[in-house]
């Protein structure tokens, strides 16, 4: 037994020792293979290249300086694979170890990634209207905020934000003109989340792409709210096996794009001796009551207003009031992140910090953010990860007065004579134009915390191919506050006399999402069968509280110390808001190019009555691949042709709580309670509800085309799309015996039609040298189709609200008003006094030829505020390692009223500055403009063309070669440089055409900067 036991203990020592020698000397076999991975068409190095031996897990990915090192044995093959690029297979040879690979570029058009909402898709299978802008090729541009990047990028996409540091913006998709009270803003979406936080709390550096989803198939799957668009953002992830640190700075300044053609201290002084003149004119002729006094143009004191002016004046100080109020205004930002990506786990972690200071003093911006995107495969088909940012936001200050510094007299003195540290308030005696500097005396404290994460689950279910579950959880957690202290201000002889006042508000919300999602994706044969089932839960809310106080012992505690004030008061406020909701997406494809995509949602809100808290959102839409067909086969000349049709309703959604009637608390609902001797609290509704209101429901269609031509050096899309609105969210007049005048309710219908045209052309491509450029055009146009139903002149036709500036059949935004036919002259003096007019006044187009000018009969429709058409222009330059690309943007057609700067009533121009205008003068009879006394007394609107074009962005960078980052022991190395709005072109006499909101406005801002990326 014991020689039986040790000769099998010999034989398995002995096969051990076999099966090890075997083993080390298949591993003598194996040997490193590196090499380097290139673009075929232009030598370019890839980085981010998977490199991965066939049938194991053995892989690698290529450097930044596309490099890789892997081990292989004899007769392996090596899988190359890279997106937006063909796959590569090698098989490796017997004392060979060296292998450099090019990859041939897939074309971008049909065959590239895009997100569609709760999945991805290539373009090839879309059957509705969306379009992609890949954020990672903008990094050089200075976006503090993300829609920067959008901005004239794309075609049907307008982009509104003003000049603020670290101010917000708002997306209008396809014109924007959909509802008439209600939102036109496009859903902002963020890894797959619907996201109502700011967007200011975003890192331009985290975002790896925009998709915009433009019509009601591509929309649909987010149903109740997507009426207005979608705009998916999706954050980056690692890509290399490496892990890579990147980090991205730049610093630069800021200055207004366009300065206002302000009156100098020259034409201010000439203005007002013109404003005497003027008097003098109509009181020598009648038409002005007084006694005739002629101003002398070298005696001030003839036509100056105030003492202050006379005195600086004769002193000889003058200041620009916008110089006075500006500041130098630096921008900075850094970034640093840290990536990678393998078979089991993915990350990319993110820190970020901004400080940008506006053109304006006490204009600021702050923000220090972090991310965290995870994601790692426990199993083959069980997978978890976390998307995940926190912000900080810092916009505390209180900018100057902007409409102040601009109506300033260049004579006013801001500080008082005897100690010129303390700010006047009225800085020429006169009371109308106080001080812009002094709102900047106040302390104030503005900051937002910000926490937003989406927690995931991904299965792909076991034994059932192409079967996926997925589970979300979001939840976007906000923090605000805003303090505030207004200093006591009681210097003598200023005419002021104020007491400190303080207040503080904190307020936070909570917005969660809880979403299901099952998924089924199979191919048979010639069919495909891609299919996606939502269940969704939304619960958000908010809250606030205020604490305000003044008459304070003194300002050392500034807000600090609100029980101190003599009269202190407290208020709160509170809101929830919950959905559900539950959607079908199913599309079938047929030989790879014959396409048909049903959806169907049903949402559920609390914001609506009762009657109606559901409604139903369906779409349906198809596409062909013409370009696959036999007869275009052998056509050279294309070689993508696609043609797409979708039609589907989606919904627009109203505030909370205004379906209820509102309470509110009033002293005039008081009553007497018991013995009468302390007034018992009443509560009264200060509105009327309606428990039918319901979504605003649009049902769009879409024809598209898209193409790609000579070997794919053309490519483009063509769009045009029509939409009905109805049930439109309006007040209608009822009669009071309810209690109150108007009542929200579904009434009105707006009709939406508009082109859309996009090509992108590659114009020269070799190794060295690649030139690209793409152009965008839409138009859009809307009309009203109908309002409250009402036909009080029992014509059979509906009326119009005029009051509110409101037409059947007009656009939303006319503008009705009196028509401008020129200027009454001196010699036509008799006859404008017949309509009650002076020489000087603007003529008006007598309309119904009554002798006489009325607001009943005179009025009519004089423009429109929408362009005629918007676009795009961008150029793309690569000569080597630099690079060069700029951004045209623009609008023609569209007014706007521009009384603000045109109507000498609107601008106190009498008494105070203005805009550089050459008025009608008895000496200098204008045309154009009415006269400097001018008192508008019927309102009539001067409106002014808001075409442009912008030099949006250009920027120039230089990415160092392989002998450079290698000396440094860098993976990349790229200098750039550029610069935003440096080049405005308009008619508009305003800060900005795309804003056009008066001079109280902050315009956009002209920045230059210079940055540095740099890859380890």
């Amino acid at each position: 037994m014991k020689k039986k036991l040790l000769r099998n203990f010999c034989a398995v020592l002995l096969t051990l020792l076999c099966v090890t020698l075997i083993n080390e000397n298949l591993k003598a076999q194996d040997k490193i293979i590196t090499g380097k991975v290139t673009d075929a068409s232009d030598g370019g190095m890839l980085p981010g290249v998977t490199v991965r031996l066939r049938g194991t897990t053995v892989g690698t990915a290529t450097d930044a300086n596309g490099n890789y090192s892997i081990n292989a044995p004899a007769n392996a093959v090596l899988e190359f694979a890279l997106i937006g690029y063909g796959e590569n297979l090698v098989k490796t040879e017997a004392g060979k170890s060296i292998y450099n690979i090019k990859l041939n570029a897939i074309s971008k058009g049909l065959d590239e990634v895009v997100v569609v909402g709760y999945g991805t898709s290539t373009k090839r299978d879309l059957t509705g209207a969306v379009a992609k802008i890949d954020n990672t090729k903008l990094e050089a541009l200075p976006n503090v905020n993300i829609l920067q990047a959008l901005r004239g990028g794309t075609a049907g996409v307008s982009i509104t934000s003003t000049g603020r540091a670290g101010s917000g913006s708002a997306v209008q998709i396809r014109g924007g003109s959909r509802s008439i009270a209600a939102s036109n803003n496009a859903l902002i979406v963020l890894d797959g989340i619907i996201y109502r936080g700011g967007l200011s709390d975003l890192n331009s550096d985290d975002i790896e792409s925009f998709e915009i989803l433009k019509d009601a198939s591509a929309a649909a799957i987010y149903g109740s709210q997507a009426a207005n668009g979608v705009v998916i953002i999706t954050t980056k992830r690692g890509k290399t096996d490496k892990p890579t640190i990147h980090i991205n700075s730049y610093v630069g300044g800021q200055d207004f794009v366009k300065n206002q053609k302000l009156e100098n201290a020259a034409q201010y002084r000439q203005k007002l001796f013109d404003v005497a003149n003027t008097t003098f004119y109509r009181q020598s002729n009648g038409q002005l009551a007084g006694t005739p006094v002629k101003p002398n143009f070298d005696d001030v004191s003839t036509y100056f207003l105030n003492p202050t002016e006379i005195k600086n004046f004769n002193l000889g100080n003058s200041q620009e009031a916008l110089d006075v109020i500006s500041q130098s205004a630096p921008i900075q930002n850094y970034n640093l992140s840290l990536s990678a990506a393998n078979d089991k786990t993915n990350y990319f972690v993110s820190g970020e910090y901004a400080n940008q200071k506006g053109v304006v003093k006490g204009d600021q911006f702050k923000r220090a953010s972090g991310r965290v995107n995870l994601e790692t495969h426990v199993t083959d088909w069980l997978k978890f990860g976390v998307n995940s940012f926190f912000t900080f936001n810092d916009n505390s200050g209180t900018p100057a007065d902007l409409l102040q510094a601009s109506r300033l007299s260049p004579y006013a003195s801001y500080y008082l004579p005897d100690n010129p540290t303390i700010l006047k308030p009225n800085p020429v005696d006169d009371g109308f134009i106080s001080n812009p500097l002094f709102g900047t005396l106040n302390r104030s404290t503005i900051t937002r915390s910000s926490l937003f994460a989406v927690a995931y689950a991904d299965v792909n279910i076991p034994f059932i191919k192409g079967l996926n579950y997925r589970f979300n959880y979001s939840n976007n957690s906000q923090w605000d506050q805003n303090f505030n202290f207004t200093p006591s201000y009681k210097t003598p002889g200023t005419g002021l006399n104020r007491e400190a006042s303080a207040n503080q508000t904190n307020s936070n919300s909570t917005d969660a999402y809880v979403e299901n999602i099952l998924k089924y994706n199979r191919t048979f044969g010639d069919h495909s069968v891609d299919a996606t089932f939502l269940y969704n839960y939304n619960y958000s809310k908010s809250n606030s509280t205020t604490a305000s106080a003044n008459t304070f012992p003194n300002d050392a505690l500034t807000y600090y110390s609100l029980s101190l004030g003599a009269t202190q008061a407290t208020s709160a406020s509170y809101s929830a808001y919950a959905s559900i909701a539950a959607m079908a997406r199913l599309t079938y494809k047929y030989k790879n190019r014959y396409i048909i995509t049903g959806t169907f949602r049903r949402d559920g809100a609390s914001v609506f009555g009762d009657k109606n808290k559901f409604a139903n959102f369906p779409s349906v839409g198809v596409s062909w691949i013409v370009s696959d067909e036999s007869f275009l086969k052998d056509v050279k000349v294309i070689n993508v042709l696609k043609l797409r049709a979708s039609y589907g309703g989606n919904g627009n959604q109203i505030g909370r709580y205004a379906s209820l009637s509102p309470l509110a608390v009033n002293a005039g609902y008081n009553y007497i309670f018991g013995d009468g001797t302390v007034p018992a609290v009443g509560i009264g509704t200060t509105g009327l509800g309606n428990p039918d209101l319901k979504w605003e429901l649009t049902y769009a269609s879409n024809i598209g085309v898209d193409f790609e031509l000579l070997n794919r050096r053309i490519s483009g899309s063509l769009d045009v799309y029509n939409s009905n609105s109805s049930d439109l969210l309006l007040p209608r007049t009822i009669p009071t015996i309810n209690g109150f005048g108007s009542q929200l309710q579904n009434i009105g219908k707006v009709n939406n039609k508009g082109i859309e045209f996009t090509l992108n052309t590659i114009n020269i491509k070799t190794p060295n040298l690649t030139w690209t450029t793409g152009i965008n055009l839409s138009a859009n146009k809307n009309k009203i189709v109908a309002l409250q139903g009402t036909d009080n002149n029992k014509d059979g036709i509906e009326d119009d609200d005029i009051a509110s500036s409101r037409f059947i059949g007009k656009p939303i935004n006319a503008i009705y008003n009196y028509e401008v036919i020129g200027v009454w002259q001196q010699d036509e003096a008799v006859l404008a006094k017949t309509f009650a007019a002076r020489p000087g006044d603007l003529k008006l187009r007598d309309i119904d030829g009554d002798g006489k000018i009325t607001p009943g009969n005179d009025r009519t429709i004089i423009g429109y505020d929408n362009p005629d058409v918007v676009y795009g222009f961008n150029t793309s330059l690569t000569y080597k390692g630099f690079s060069f690309y700029t951004l045209i943007t623009g609008s023609a057609g569209g007014m706007r009223n521009n009384n603000a700067i045109l109507d000498p009533a609107s601008n106190l121009i009498t008494k105070a500055r203005g805009a550089s205008v050459a008025w009608w003068t008895p000496d200098n009879p204008s045309t154009t403009h009415p006269s400097i006394d001018y008192g508008n007394s019927l309102g009539v609107v001067q409106l002014q063309s808001t075409s442009f074009i912008r030099v949006q962005d250009i920027s120039l960078s230089y990415n160092f070669g392989k002998r450079i980052t290698d000396l440094l022991k860098v993976g990349a190395l790229k200098l750039y440089v550029s610069a935003k709005n440096p080049i405005l072109i308009t008619k508009w006499s305003g800060w900005d055409p795309e804003i056009a909101a008066g001079l109280n406005q902050f315009p956009l801002t002209r920045s230059i900067i210079g940055g540095l990326s740099l890859s380890l």
